[in-house]
């Protein structure tokens, strides 16, 4: 296996990399940290020994998205008032109005449309990583990515009471350089907790593989 573990805990900067026992390609990083206000964000984990499916749900604060439903509201009433009040005096001017509005209300309502029913989508083995973000109303296409070592990192983004939650970051060491780099960062935050289970199911695949293809597990001492 090309696989390599940090033997002990320690501190790099203001990143702490938390070692795991050497059974795979895989070694896991806990990093950063930051106090703000929790959310309620939840994952769906699953692991059929092949591969660890994880759904990311969406909660997002109520707030938020009558904020978003508003803005949107008001970008559309603007531009729509704009073309109708050019119905007479400038007609020619109607659908640019309209188009431009459309494109401006365009990012607040996918972001309104991703609060409301956003998931995202994870499939990781000891191979890949698949992802893609289902809005409700229309999905993204699958993107997958080989690796050469994976490594799992937790970036702090909020927390609340000692809770914190933050994104998942996938890191492949590369194997001409042995240097790090990040090949997906989750974007739905979640609690501390929830990443460690996440990253307890992705070590069980790769702890399957090693004691398969080990030369050493096929005799007892008995």
């Amino acid at each position: 296996m090309l696989y390599h573990i940090l033997p002990k805990v320690r501190t790099v900067s203001n990143c702490t990399i938390q070692s795991i026992p050497k059974t795979g390609k895989f070694l896991s990083l806990v990093t950063v940290q930051s106090t703000t206000k929790r959310m309620k964000n939840q994952i769906d984990i699953n692991n059929d020994g092949s591969n660890v499916y994880a759904t990311l749900h969406v909660k997002a604060n109520p707030i938020g998205i009558i904020l978003l439903m508003t803005l949107v509201a008001i970008i559309f009433a603007f531009f729509a008032a704009l073309a109708w009040s050019a119905v007479e005096d400038a007609p020619v001017y109607i659908f640019p109005l309209l188009i431009i509005g459309a494109l401006l209300a365009a990012f607040p309502g996918r972001y309104l449309i991703w609060n409301l029913a956003g998931k995202e989508h994870l499939i990781v083995n000891t191979k890949t990583i698949s992802y893609h973000y289902n809005y409700g109303l229309f999905k993204t296409h699958m993107k997958t990515m080989g690796f050469h070592r994976l490594a799992l990192g937790f970036e702090p983004e909020q927390s609340d009471k000692g809770h914190k939650k933050g994104n998942l970051i996938f890191y492949n060491y590369r194997e001409d350089t042995g240097l790090p780099e990040v090949i997906h960062a989750t974007t739905v935050l979640l609690e501390k907790e929830k990443i460690e289970e996440l990253d307890s199911e992705i070590r069980r695949l790769f702890e399957k593989e090693y004691i398969e293809t080990s030369p050493f597990m096929d005799f007892s001492l008995n």
